[in-house]
């Protein structure tokens, strides 16, 4: 259809005008038989509002912040259940000593020189050999979960990063280590009758026990730490390699924690006797 004002065979520039100013023209007789009048009237609308815009997609909506966690809830909490469990129980294990007239039962002196001491020793090497082996574990997991996964985008650091997963076996060599040293204390030692434990085999008991624990959990937190860190130097890695080296440095000082736990391990169990009795 042509419009008022705009021909092919005009010269004049054409321009582009609303149809409110240059309505359209009819350009065959059937389109003449409708007048003004009785052409149906219909809103009309600028030529930019004829197609509406897509509804814009409300965002996702914001979650609600987390309740807070006040003192109250703390006194409600599962692990609360479980402290006032254990505590009701043993207060009447408690009391039912005391008004049955065996309140002597409950010594703690009487316990700790009633028990062998091989008993101590044996727990200590178990706990340095478990816990180190299981902070080996975690930092492990810790640190090839995100290597593997970082090495998807950057190949490149599957190699040097290995360094932080021997760093994390080193922690269960370290409880190894130790666990062979105390075997090394144990000696073959029988009570006869009339015969009790020396001073020096409770000593050598309670030292290995303590010594072990230190060690243990010395080298279970520096599994945690050695695994973190060495998680966080792979994906720094793999962003930027010039970050290896600095994040490095931070996971050997996080490595020399186990160390410290083995030299004190070796310095408590250097006076350890081996066990002996005495005539009672």
């Amino acid at each position: 259809m042509l419009r008022r004002g705009r021909g092919l065979y005009t010269s004049a520039p054409t321009e582009d005008y609303d149809d409110d100013t240059y309505p359209l023209l009819p350009t065959s007789s059937f389109q003449s038989r409708f007048s003004s009048s009785s052409a149906p009237s219909f809103p009309r609308r600028h030529r930019a509002d004829r197609f509406d815009p897509p509804p814009i997609e409300d965002p996702e909506p914001i979650p609600p912040p987390p309740p807070e966690v006040t003192v109250f809830d703390m006194y409600y909490s599962k692990q609360a259940y479980i402290t006032y469990g254990a505590s009701l129980v043993a207060l009447v294990v408690f009391l039912n000593l005391i008004f049955t007239g065996n309140g002597e039962q409950f010594n703690v002196g009487r316990f700790l020189t009633e028990t062998s001491p091989y008993m101590w020793a044996l727990l200590g090497t178990s706990l340095t050999a478990g816990l180190s082996v299981v902070g080996a574990a975690w930092g492990i997991y810790t640190t090839g979960s995100s290597l593997l996964g970082a090495a998807v985008r950057a190949p490149r650091i599957r190699t040097k990063n290995l360094i932080s997963i021997i760093f994390c076996e080193v922690v269960a060599i370290y409880g190894l280590i130790i666990a062979i040293v105390f075997s090394s204390k144990l000696n073959d030692a029988a009570l006869a009758a009339g015969e009790t434990w020396s001073r020096s085999a409770y000593y050598s008991g309670y030292a290995l026990f303590w010594a072990g624990l230190t060690v243990g959990f010395a080298n279970l937190f520096c599994g945690i730490a050695v695994g973190i860190t060495g998680s966080t130097c792979a994906i720094a890695d793999a962003s930027d390699p010039q970050l290896f080296v600095k994040v490095l440095v931070i996971e050997i000082f996080g490595s020399i924690i186990g160390l410290f736990g083995l030299i004190i391990g070796l310095l408590m169990t250097s006076k350890v006797r081996e066990f002996d009795v005495q005539q009672g």
